[in-house]
């Protein structure tokens, strides 16, 4: 199988309020961001900070953002097949094995997507080792309903 990416994480600095503290004790508050991108964090509230019944938390929280894939160059190795092609693409692509009907979706796929590189025309059936062949991107991971 080819090693692929499957999704870049996005971050986002979330701010909440959460409950009462108790006596005594000083909000802790996230100050402004330093130059090197870090936030400072300081038990004295910022200046015109009126508010003494809560913490301020903040929180990283990590949101997957999938990738779009383009096509990509494929050099054919001894034994491939497009069949074999397909089935590693799609696995690399949704980090399981897919099934046979969901091979033979993508295999048509990625047989039409090099109709022009074919060794004789029209046979899907002959590669080469050596051979470059495009394969198109994987379509998304399928969402089967259990029922």
């Amino acid at each position: 199988m080819r090693a692929g990416a499957s999704c870049i994480g996005v971050v986002a600095l979330v701010s909440t309020t959460v409950g009462r503290h108790s006596a005594g004790a000083a909000p802790a508050h996230v100050g402004p961001v330093n130059g090197d991108g870090h936030a400072r964090a300081s038990d004295a509230p910022p200046a015109g900070d009126t508010e003494t019944n809560a913490t301020d938390v903040a929180l990283i929280v990590s949101i997957p953002h999938p990738v779009v894939r383009l096509p990509t160059s494929w050099t054919v190795e001894p034994g491939e097949s497009f069949w074999s092609i397909a089935a590693d693409s799609l696995a690399d692509a949704w980090q399981r094995a897919p099934t046979d009907l969901e091979v033979a979706n993508f295999w048509a796929d990625v047989v039409a997507a090099n109709e022009d590189r074919l060794v004789v025309p029209g046979e899907p059936d002959l590669l080469w080792p050596g051979q470059v062949l495009v394969v198109p991107a994987p379509p998304a991971l399928p969402h089967h309903s259990v029922g």
